[in-house]
């Protein structure tokens, strides 16, 4: 029987430390001994890049993702930049703390600037941070490095809009959405200043 815990969500935290969710990877290894392997290679060049984000994640390519040239589609970076901004929301309890039949979180825009080819085999790590936090509105970074060549092979930007689905507009982040994100992240501009 084969164990499913990918993505594996890894977060660095303020003091260095990585913490991870709860999963077991295919390959039966523990939470603890994922986080340890993750230190090693989250450690050199592949770090400095991706330091600044609180959150990463980290992704295999799959044979499927490439396309008639041979290289990952763009496509599947959309899908990555999800994963992403899923993890980080799962962070911040955006998908739980807002979450009713009412009120919820949209994806309003998302633009990607492609860097460099991916080819298989390889993985990624994927970073997310807050950009600016507006009235209703939350700007999330994103950065692709590349294993392979430890290099940055993407950066990304998506808008989360708090929207409230009865009178089909946005609507104010929460206070307490705000808050997590300056738990998170005490550098950021969570408390609407910038909105």
């Amino acid at each position: 029987m084969s164990q499913v815990g990918f993505p594996a969500v890894f977060t660095t935290t303020s003091a260095g430390r990585v913490e991870g969710s709860r999963h077991t990877n295919r390959a039966g290894n523990s939470d603890t001994e994922r986080r340890q392997q993750t230190k090693i290679e989250m450690t050199g060049k592949k770090m400095d890049l991706l330091q600044e984000y609180p959150v990463v994640i980290e992704l295999p390519v799959q044979w499927g993702d490439q396309d008639a040239l041979g290289h990952v589609n763009n496509v599947v970076f959309f899908r990555w930049w999800e994963s992403s901004r899923i993890a980080y929301a799962e962070h911040i309890n955006l998908l739980g703390a807002d979450r009713s039949e009412r009120f919820g979180t949209v994806l309003a825009s998302m633009k990607c600037d492609f860097l460099q080819q991916i080819l298989y085999p390889d993985s990624v790590s994927i970073g997310a941070r807050i950009a600016r936090v507006g009235n209703s509105s939350i700007h999330i970074e994103h950065r692709l490095v590349c294993k392979r060549t430890e290099t940055v092979a993407a950066e990304a930007v998506s808008v989360m809009v708090s929207f409230d689905f009865e009178t089909q507009t946005s609507c104010q982040i929460s206070p307490e959405i705000r808050l997590a994100i300056r738990r998170l992240e005490p550098l950021t501009a969570a408390d609407g200043v910038n909105g």
